[in-house]
């Protein structure tokens, strides 16, 4: 199995418990039943007795009659604000991508009252594996580049669970997608005036989303996410001179531009 498939699998696994825990503990719904009229009197949910009480109260009453609550206070988690980091390791798939290169990465961010907040995500994917069929891969020459990504994110999570066990959330926002080559403009063994125009080491404006799950016992918990990337100007264009000096040709030569790929990684989360 593919280390993106075993990532996709652990993060649906860590999101069932947290609906299991929405449906097991619904808020209770039944309020306690009407009050005695004298104190005292031992039924619940009737008209008091004229004599001292000689039973026990049920739950959702008073030992007076008096209305209680017998369900709990809900199935969402406590609104304590948290700082969070983590570190995970995964893997790139998908779209320009082919197989499963692996990348790592980190993130810290805040997340007021558990429900929303922010965070500063990069991963490092040293070995990309680009389709042979992406724009102008031919000019890597079948090397694999290095993509890092550089994102700040929004974040919105739902708390579930005692002192926020789970946590399913959603973040995306914007930041630097990088890619390095071990090529020279004149290693690609394509004409010279093309080849000078190629980039191998460029970086530009790109933006993500992604869904994912964080589980916790006390501080310490793990985090799985999907993440979906796109590196935005695929429009640029490069005017380049053939070897004869008298042709000109209009060419996009660069590789970067309008990149897009799904990553998945789990990995351990601290919060404090």
């Amino acid at each position: 199995m593919r280390v993106h498939q075993l990532v996709l699998a652990a993060t649906i696994a860590l999101s069932i418990p947290s609906i299991a825990a929405s449906q097991a503990n619904t808020p209770g719904t039944t309020p306690g039943t009407t009050a005695g009229t004298s104190p005292g009197s031992g039924q619940t949910g009737t008209t008091g007795g004229t004599g001292p009480g000689t039973q026990t109260g049920t739950p959702g009453t008073t030992a007076a009659g008096q209305t209680t609550s017998s369900g709990g206070n809900g199935w969402l988690g406590s609104g304590n604000s948290h700082w969070i980091a983590s570190g995970f390791v995964g893997s790139d798939f998908g779209l320009q991508a082919t197989g499963s290169s692996v990348d790592f990465g980190g993130s810290l961010g805040y997340l007021w009252n558990n429900w929303v907040g922010g965070e500063f995500l990069a991963n490092f994917a040293p070995d990309f594996q680009l389709q042979s069929t992406a724009p102008n891969a031919f000019l890597l020459n079948g090397s694999n580049p290095a993509i890092n990504t550089y994102m700040a994110n929004a974040v919105g999570a739902i708390p579930i669970g005692t002192n926020s066990t789970w946590q399913p959330f959603v973040s995306g926002g914007f930041g630097a997608i990088t890619l390095r080559s071990d090529l020279s403009s004149f290693s690609t063994g394509v004409v010279n005036p093309v080849a000078s125009a190629f980039n191998s080491d460029e970086t530009r404006f790109g933006g993500n989303i992604g869904v994912g799950v964080l589980a916790f016992i006390g501080d310490w918990g793990i985090r799985g996410d999907v993440r979906y990337f796109r590196a935005f100007s695929r429009d640029d264009t490069n005017t380049t001179t053939v070897s004869n000096g008298t042709t000109t040709a209009t060419s996009d030569l660069n590789i970067l531009p309008g990149l897009d790929f799904w990553r998945a990684n789990i990995g351990v989360a601290f919060r404090w």
